[in-house]
């Protein structure tokens, strides 16, 4: 789903953080 991918991409950069 276009949301959960928009989830994912948040996720990631947030461990990147």
């Amino acid at each position: 789903a276009a949301f959960d991918d928009a989830i994912a991409e948040l996720d990631t950069l947030s461990w990147e953080s």
